[in-house]
């Protein structure tokens, strides 16, 4: 194991032990969590670009061009004074 991968994993290991409230004797239970966290992150990488050469070519670029749906316009304001 590279030394990056284990920083990471050591971080992330820790954290979720500390937001566990830091149960003593667990610490195995922590770095497998870690691991299974990682290995996920990994696969969902993977199937966000396979199959394509490009990822951004995936993206609906019209829709960036479309007007947002279902959204209010935004009130006038007063010509009066400023009211705090």
């Amino acid at each position: 194991m590279d030394e990056q991968l284990r920083k990471i994993l050591q971080e992330r290991a820790y954290a979720l032990w500390e937001a566990d409230g830091c149960p003593e004797g667990r610490e195995l239970d922590y770095w497998q969590k870690a691991e299974d966290w990682f290995k996920a992150e990994e696969e969902n990488l993977d199937q966000s670009v396979m199959g394509e050469e490009d990822p951004y070519e995936a993206l609906d670029h019209e829709a960036s061009k479309k007007p947002p749906q279902n959204i209010a316009a935004p009130e006038p304001r007063s010509k009066g004074r400023r009211q705090n």
